[in-house]
């Protein structure tokens, strides 16, 4: 009663939760690691073929938080050398490799 009240005359209100909670749930997603390797392979195309084994256990891990498997992936690839992950380093810029 005190949203409905508090809401007004305005158009309406979106509330997200990671649980079910008190309000009518309109839209359910769920993340997968199907949906995790699609991500990487848009984000990292020349490194996707050696993670593709990997990801399902990242993924399980992580609970299938895609945000931390992301993150997890992050951190592994902004201290390799260019030459190692794709001629990109950390930012996702190309670089030049030095001889």
């Amino acid at each position: 009663r005190l949203l409905k009240r508090r809401a007004g005359r305005h158009a309406g209100l979106v509330v997200t939760l990671h649980r079910s909670g008190r309000l009518p749930t309109l839209i359910d997603c769920r993340t997968s690691s199907d949906l995790l390797e699609s991500i990487v392979a848009r984000l990292a195309p020349d490194d996707v073929d050696h993670l593709r084994g990997e990801l399902p256990a990242l993924f399980h891990r992580h609970q299938g938080n895609i945000r931390l498997c992301l993150r997890s992936l992050y951190d592994r690839y902004a201290f390799l050398p260019a030459a190692d992950c794709g001629g990109t380093r950390g930012n996702g810029r190309n670089v030049e490799h030095s001889a």
